[in-house]
């Protein structure tokens, strides 16, 4: 028996296959249906689809035969993947490349072989799509040309099984980030629902859009009376201008406002306090 040729771009196709995830994969019905048709249109007891790797063939869907694979040396696809044509062997017993292969010297003792290269749509061929017979056998053209059309159905099944499976990982990354920043986020709130600062947020026109527990206490509010709300509505004007003024600096240049300022307590006495306001895409200001 005459082992196949390395194909000159093996690793590429050996890339090729590995984008598809096949080998030792479980079975696959739109596979094992393209496989069991191929056996009724040639009326042959045996059809395969399978795939190569660097030192065996792998049977992936299989009709009439048990075993799962072969040595890459002593298979017929190795010789297949090599032509871009119908690689077709009436009788095996007499071709001096298939004669000595345990498929054609032992069980299932194949005399007739027709396979068809499953090509991925870069060019490379991944693999078969092939009948056997124990028995010499000559295929019609029509046979022909409908093992062509199902080897390229195998070949678009792959690719929408590839595609598939990389909307699966996008799926499931997605899952992971929302995963991290839900518990991010958790964290984010529970901390400054905890500081003893007062937490804040603004939008544009100077409308709350948060603020934590202690800030709600400072103004003895509940959340819900606050938020749309402007400094306006609760502070006196003199004040409230100033914070208007202050947020529209922080806004026009993008920097950092920090002071210390003296505020009217509900008691009527004053309280310093550190001020901190910063421009970012959620508008966070503490003090």
């Amino acid at each position: 028996m005459s082992t196949a040729a390395i194909p000159p771009n093996e690793s590429a196709r050996l890339a090729a296959l590995r984008r598809y995830n096949l080998l030792d994969a479980r079975p696959e019905t739109a596979l094992d249906e393209l496989a069991r048709l191929a056996a009724q249109l040639c009326a042959t007891p045996i059809a395969l689809i399978t795939f190569l790797d660097e030192n065996r063939e792998w049977f992936k869907s299989r009709v009439g035969l048990e075993m799962t694979g072969v040595a890459r040396a002593n298979s017929f696809g190795a010789h297949a993947i090599l032509q871009g044509q119908p690689l077709l062997v009436e009788d095996a017993r007499r071709d001096d490349r298939f004669a000595a292969s345990p498929l054609v010297t032992a069980a299932p003792r194949v005399r007739f072989y027709a396979g068809i290269p499953v090509a991925s749509p870069d060019g490379y061929h991944l693999g078969t799509l092939c009948v056997m017979d124990t028995r010499r056998r000559r295929l019609t053209p029509a046979q022909i040309e409908g093992l062509g059309t199902l080897s390229r159905q195998a070949a678009t099944n792959l690719e929408l099984r590839r595609h598939f499976l990389e909307l699966a990982d996008r799926i499931e990354d997605h899952k992971r980030t929302e995963d991290r920043l839900r518990n991010s986020e958790a964290f984010y709130q529970t901390l400054v629902e905890t500081l003893p600062q007062n937490i804040l947020r603004k939008d544009v026109q100077g409308r709350f859009t948060f603020a934590n527990r202690k800030f709600c206490q400072s103004l003895r509010k509940p959340l819900s009376e606050i938020l749309g709300r402007t400094d306006h509505d609760f502070f006196p004007k003199e004040l409230a201008d100033k914070y208007h003024r202050d947020d529209g600096r922080v806004l026009t240049t993008l920097e950092t406002f920090e002071a210390v300022e003296a505020h009217p307590t509900h008691s009527g006495e004053k309280s310093f306090v550190h001020v901190i306001k910063t421009p970012s895409t959620t508008r966070w200001a503490g003090w």
